[in-house]
C-alpha cells in the first residue's frame, strides 16, 4: 500500500479500487474489498440521514 505524502500525489477512489481490484481477488484480499464496501454503504447511508433530518429541519 502506497501512502500519499502530499495533496498533489495521485489517488485511486476506493470505489475505483473495489471495481479494479475484485475481479483477481482471492481470500483475505476479497474479504478486505468487501470490508471496504462495508464502510463505503455505512457512511453513505450515515451522510443521507444526516442530510435527510437538516434537510427536515429547514422545511418547517
Amino acid at each position: 500500500m502506497i501512502v500519499p505524502t502530499s495533496l498533489t500525489d495521485s489517488v485511486r477512489p476506493l470505489t475505483t479500487n473495489i471495481a479494479l481490484e475484485m475481479g483477481y481477488a482471492a481470500g483475505v484480499h476479497q474479504e478486505m474489498l468487501f470490508a471496504t464496501g462495508i464502510v463505503l454503504f455505512s457512511f453513505i447511508l450515515i451522510l443521507n440521514f444526516v442530510l435527510a433530518k437538516i434537510s427536515a429541519r429547514g422545511a418547517n
